[in-house]
């Protein structure tokens, strides 16, 4: 009888260990599969101050790329919703 209870824990044990290893399998594979988009704010010439970005739920579609031209006032209205994700950032100063 204790040693089919052995056998019957070292089972679980295993059948714990397979679940956990295949969590942890899809979460590398969801992590690799993450798209990193690019968003490229440009400012006007001379600006200085801070930027505010205000998204609306107007365009949902989401881009690779997004450009965007930050008005004098520093305040950009864009009509695109916002997507949680990686984001690679860039500020360009107009000519």
């Amino acid at each position: 009888m204790y040693l089919q209870q052995l056998l019957a824990i070292e089972k679980l044990k295993l059948k714990n260990l397979i679940k956990i290893a295949c969590v942890f399998f899809i979460q590398i594979l969801q992590g690799c599969n993450t798209k990193i988009r690019t968003e490229n704010y440009f400012l006007p010439m001379g600006f200085e101050g801070n930027v505010a970005v205000i998204y609306t739920d107007s365009i949902k579609e989401k881009q690779e790329i997004y450009n965007f031209n930050i008005p004098a006032d520093g305040i950009l209205r864009t009509p695109y919703a916002f997507h949680e994700g990686n984001y690679k950032i860039n500020y360009y100063q107009k000519k």
